[in-house]
């Protein structure tokens, strides 16, 4: 209390006049018209401006959960793409036209990727929260990107395309012909097509998917295009060279695939190995 009386027993002079101010402002508002539109009307201004600086504000902090949004959506999508048409028996009638997604698709930010090492990984940020496990693959929007290997409670680490443990199962759209990826270690941004016969007909610019033979990928998914080819030594195969699809170093957002009944479909084969 007695530091508010020195408080104001020290600015009592300007404390004083900026009363008288406000008194005076208050009489010429209240009395003249014109004074009071304009009053009012700059008072309406400055509210608006703050209005809109908050409203601003809101919008930006609510950026994430608008694009987290987005995200769930464009994966929902991707999946439908993904779905196929199979006939399903019910009561004894089959309906031919039944929806069954074949995977699911989970959106995931890339935090941490390597491209220099003979095995390159990708980290991304969903794990066992969000059903990740080692059964997935991972895909951009631009097509292959990795296979995930190992899960913690809030992340993955997947091998990258561009790593000597990676495989695929792949196919050449123009001539259905079915082969293997891999990657030789060379380049950042080529893939290797192997297995295709030598009396195929190969040409440059030819589209390469994922085949139908993948656990971790949907069919038809982008792998790359065909640059250059040769005869593997002794004549019976090709190397085909492909430009990879997606650019992993410069990856940020991806889609963790789970194939629906990939478990069931892995125990039947294992009885057999």
């Amino acid at each position: 209390m007695l530091r508010l009386f020195l408080f104001l027993k020290r600015f009592q002079y300007p404390l004083l006049f900026i009363l008288l101010e406000a008194i005076a402002l208050s009489l010429i508002i209240s009395n003249l018209q014109y004074h009071k539109s304009v009053f009012f009307n700059s008072l309406q201004e400055l509210n608006g401006i703050a209005y809109s600086k908050v409203e601003s504000t809101t919008k930006y902090f609510h950026l994430k959960s608008m694009n987290d949004s987005l995200l769930l959506e464009n994966a929902r999508i991707k999946a439908e793409l993904y779905t196929t048409y199979r006939k399903v028996k019910s009561d004894s009638i089959y309906q031919d036209s039944i929806k069954h997604l074949s995977y699911n698709l989970v959106p995931a930010y890339v935090v941490n990727n390597s491209i220099d090492n003979r095995n390159n990984y990708l980290t991304i940020d969903i794990g066992e929260n969000k059903g990740a496990n080692t059964r997935m693959g991972v895909v951009s929007d631009e097509g292959i990107a990795g296979i995930i290997k190992h899960v913690s409670p809030n992340y993955s680490l997947a091998i990258a395309v561009l790593s000597s443990d990676f495989r695929v199962n792949a196919r050449i759209v123009e001539n259905g012909e079915i082969g293997s990826v891999t990657w030789d270690g060379r380049f950042v941004d080529r893939l290797v097509l192997k297995d295709i016969p030598s009396h195929i007909a190969i040409e440059v610019g030819q589209k390469v998917v994922v085949g139908p033979y993948s656990n971790f990928f949907p069919e038809n998914t982008p792998i790359g295009t065909v640059l250059s080819y040769e005869l593997e030594s002794g004549g019976s195969f090709y190397n085909i060279y492909l430009k990879l699809n997606t650019n992993i170093k410069n990856l940020r957002m991806v889609y963790v695939v789970e194939k629906v009944n990939v478990v069931e479909q892995q125990d039947l084969e294992d009885l057999e190995k």
